[in-house]
């Protein structure tokens, strides 16, 4: 169950990434990094579902506090 979740969303940041700059690498998240990098998508897939099964907040938020 994790590793499909963790694929469908590794492949669609792979294809997200496909599609801009291969310059653009200000501002990229782990997974983007892990996905621009050779061998990268194994990685990524070992990761997310390492976060998932964790119970690691996976979504990006900003606190004020």
């Amino acid at each position: 169950m994790f590793f499909r979740i963790a694929l469908k969303h590794v492949l669609n940041k792979k294809k997200e990434i496909a599609l801009r700059s291969p310059t653009d690498e200000e501002g990229l998240s782990i997974l983007e990094t892990l996905l621009r990098s050779k061998g990268g998508e194994q990685a990524a897939i070992i990761l997310t579902i390492d976060l998932l099964f964790g119970g690691v907040d996976t979504v990006r938020r900003h606190y004020n506090i």
